[in-house]
């Protein structure tokens, strides 16, 4: 159990820095679910159990891109939280206050990465 909150913890905490610091070829405008998650160093069950708990709690982790503008809500057990920051897509990549991440469009999935580090979001 703690080992499984501190993948949660983990996954909250990428979400966040990938959104506060930061090949393409869809449209990204819309709004995305958090489905998966490769970090580095972690066991890919350890994710996947990470995010069954957030579900278990009634919890989601959503993005929405809007107008140069990226929302990302996150909410379980009740409590939710929401913080807003500006992107851009530049040369085909995802741009968050200086931060690039690549993307990778399959279908309705969106696949933001960063070195060793992805989130594979759902349309929603």
């Amino acid at each position: 159990m703690k080992k499984t909150l501190a993948i949660v913890s983990l996954l909250l905490a990428m979400v966040l820095l990938l959104t506060a610091c930061g090949g393409g070829g869809g449209n990204i405008e819309g709004t995305w679910e958090l489905v998966d998650a490769k970090v580095e160093g972690t066991n890919s069950d350890d994710v996947a159990n990470g995010l069954a708990m957030i579900k278990t709690m009634g919890g989601s982790l959503t993005l929405t891109f809007k107008g140069g503008k990226a929302t990302l809500e996150m909410s379980a057990m009740g409590q939710s939280q929401s913080e807003e920051t500006t992107y851009e897509i530049k040369d085909g990549k995802l741009v968050f206050q200086g931060a690039t991440l690549d993307m990778k469009f399959e279908g309705n999935q969106l696949t933001l990465s960063e070195g060793g580090n992805a989130l594979i979001l759902k349309r929603k």
